[in-house]
């Protein structure tokens, strides 16, 4: 599988990959180490969780996809708006929860 950036200036081959990763220490970075040692920061988003639903496109995409292009963050976005919310059903009712208050 082959990883292109959002800019589509630089291309990873996955093969050669060992380890994707979000960043400690720059919030919104994904970085990908490789096999001979090396690393790169493959892509840098605004917010960590930006970065984090990046993160899930792209291992979404191994095994499904020979080449997988970074989102940009208007994708993200769009994919944010259109997951449903987990507290209520398709209908639009909120479910009935037993117990607590």
């Amino acid at each position: 599988m082959i990883i292109i950036n959002k800019t589509k200036t630089h291309i990873v081959n996955f093969d050669s990959v060992t380890e994707i990763l979000m960043s400690n220490s720059y919030y919104g970075s994904i970085r990908v180490n490789f096999a001979n040692g090396g690393r790169y920061e493959l892509e840098h988003y605004d917010t960590e969780e930006e970065a984090r639903i990046a993160m899930e496109m792209l291992c979404d995409s191994i095994g499904k996809s020979e080449c997988f292009v970074m989102p940009t963050s208007e994708q993200i976005h769009n994919r944010i708006i259109s997951k449903p919310d987990s507290l209520h059903r398709y209908s639009g009712i909120k479910p009935k929860r037993h117990g607590g208050s």
